[in-house]
C-alpha cells in the first residue's frame, strides 16, 4: 500500500504555495509536520495533500482546498 503526504505550504519571506516536505508515513506525522513548520518555522497556508497510488480512479485526494 503506497500512500504519499505531502506538506504544502508558504515558506517565510516567500509569496507562493510551495513543497514544504514529503517524507512523513502518516496523515498524523504530516498534521504535525505542518504545525511546526506553521508554529516554529513561519510558514503560512500549510496543508497536507494526499496521495493514494493504490486507488487510480482518484490519485490526488484533498489535492484541492476548500
Amino acid at each position: 500500500m503506497k500512500i504519499e503526504y505531502v506538506v504544502w505550504g508558504i515558506p517565510p519571506l516567500g509569496k507562493f504555495e510551495e513543497v514544504l516536505f514529503t517524507l512523513a508515513d502518516s496523515q498524523k506525522e504530516a498534521d504535525r509536520v505542518c504545525e511546526i513548520l506553521t508554529e516554529q518555522d513561519g510558514c503560512t497556508e500549510c496543508r497536507v495533500q494526499v496521495i493514494d497510488f493504490n486507488d487510480k480512479t482518484n490519485l490526488f485526494k484533498k489535492a484541492i482546498q476548500i
